[in-house]
């Protein structure tokens, strides 16, 4: 339903919109955490929907950004969800960009790794695919491997999946812009975007710290 969804954009504007709302519908696949459920069965109404749900929308910047982009950095969240994120790859290359997909060095928690990358076929979409060298919840920038610190540093855009990196990447002097793809599965993260608690966030973040 998603891929037949994005393939019937009459635009690139449209496809690429329409490939972010699968990718942050595809967002709802979380295990383990408290006050929170979810249904396969429910992905196909929350895909029809996810315009309604959707509570921030920079996608129009984002898609200026990316357009404009030649290298962009895909931090990947949960093992399922890849299997969305894989549209919004390609829509991100065929507007010219060099798209580098990471992964999760080891699990943790249900986060995706390279094996998940390459059952979802991630490696025949990106441009490349690599691990952050780490296992961690969100970015430390600390903990990371040289490959993939090179790569966030030289990106011209960066795009981050769930809630983990967007709890820290509040935390970062962001030196590039960062498009945050999330849905907001706990009120905390809720409350920090000032939205309603299971809505979609599409948020455009380059604010340097002073």
């Amino acid at each position: 339903m998603a891929k037949n969804m994005v393939l019937q954009g009459t635009s690139a504007k449209a496809r690429f919109r329409k490939a972010c709302l699968s990718a942050i519908v595809g967002n709802i696949m979380e295990f383990d955490m408290l006050g929170y459920s979810f249904k396969f069965g429910d992905i196909g109404k929350l895909i029809a929907q996810a315009e309604q749900d959707l509570a921030i929308d920079d996608i129009p910047e984002v898609f200026s950004r990316a357009k404009e982009a030649k290298s962009i950095l895909y931090l990947t969240d949960n093992a399922g969800e890849i299997a969305f994120d894989i549209l919004l790859v390609q829509e991100l290359e065929k507007l010219g960009a060099r798209v580098v997909v990471a992964v999760k060095e080891k699990p943790i928690f249900n986060d995706a790794t390279m094996a998940d990358a390459k059952t979802v076929g991630m490696h025949e979409v990106a441009s490349d695919v690599i691990t952050l060298g780490t296992d961690t919840i969100g970015l430390i920038l600390e903990e990371v491997s040289d490959e993939f610190l090179s790569h966030y540093n030289s990106a011209d855009l960066v795009v981050t999946k769930g809630m983990g990196y967007a709890e820290t990447l509040t935390e970062l002097e962001l030196t590039s812009p960062h498009a945050l793809l999330l849905r907001t599965k706990c009120q905390p993260v809720a409350n920090s975007f000032e939205v309603s608690k299971n809505r979609n966030v599409a948020k455009l973040m380059f604010q340097p710290r002073k």
